[in-house]
């Protein structure tokens, strides 16, 4: 969702409108890009909040996954 949102894309296909001219300065779409990344952070909250009350029976599977979804995140927003 977020690679969608930049203002140009860092590839072409010759003759084709891409999505970045096509969306690119449509309110629409980005509120709902937007709305999109909100709502998978908050799946993602949800989970780890879940994983949080029975951490210590998967402590190691938590740690790990708390780290690539922290990584995930800062990579895409």
């Amino acid at each position: 969702m977020a690679s969608q949102l930049q203002d140009t894309l860092p590839y072409r296909i010759p003759h084709v409108e891409s999505n970045d001219q096509i969306f690119i300065g449509n309110d629409d779409f980005v509120q709902e890009a937007e709305g999109l990344m909100d709502h998978c952070f908050e799946l993602i909250m949800e989970t780890i909040q879940k994983l949080d009350e029975t951490k210590e029976q998967y402590y190691p599977v938590l740690f790990y996954a708390c780290l690539d979804s922290a990584n995930l995140l800062m990579g895409n927003c």
